[in-house]
């Protein structure tokens, strides 16, 4: 499997599992409004595919600062 793969099938695996906390109120917004705008670790804001997938991974995992940074970052 190359990465790519493997990157859609962790996204798939998000999207599946956020699919499952839906009851049966439609009307609810997939993700949570509670001002948790996901952002790099430098505040730019993130967008297309990204913030879904981190906006998403905010919601389920309940993380009060959604801020992301790469590894190399990290070190």
């Amino acid at each position: 499997m190359n990465i790519i793969e493997k990157i859609l099938q962790d996204f798939a695996k998000v999207i599946i599992n956020k699919m499952e906390t839906i009851t049966s109120d439609w009307k609810t917004p997939w993700i949570a409004a509670k001002n948790r705008t996901p952002k790099n670790i430098k505040g730019n804001p993130y967008n297309g595919v990204n913030f879904f997938m981190l906006s998403i991974v905010c919601d389920l995992m309940d993380y009060k600062i959604p801020v992301f940074m790469t590894f190399n970052q990290a070190k």
